[in-house]
């Protein structure tokens, strides 16, 4: 048995957008405000 969390990571800051938006080695530097960043899935066996 296996347990799922699944996590979404948005753009909830203007901070953040800018910060993401100006890496030089992001594949994307066009962010906005509440844009999906992508997420994060936690496994976790129950037995």
């Amino acid at each position: 048995m296996l347990g799922l969390h699944a996590v979404g990571l948005n753009a909830v800051a203007g901070a953040r957008v800018a910060c993401h938006n100006n890496q030089a080695d992001s594949p994307r530097t066009d962010f906005k405000l509440n844009d999906d960043f992508g997420g994060i899935v936690i496994r976790i066996p129950l037995n």
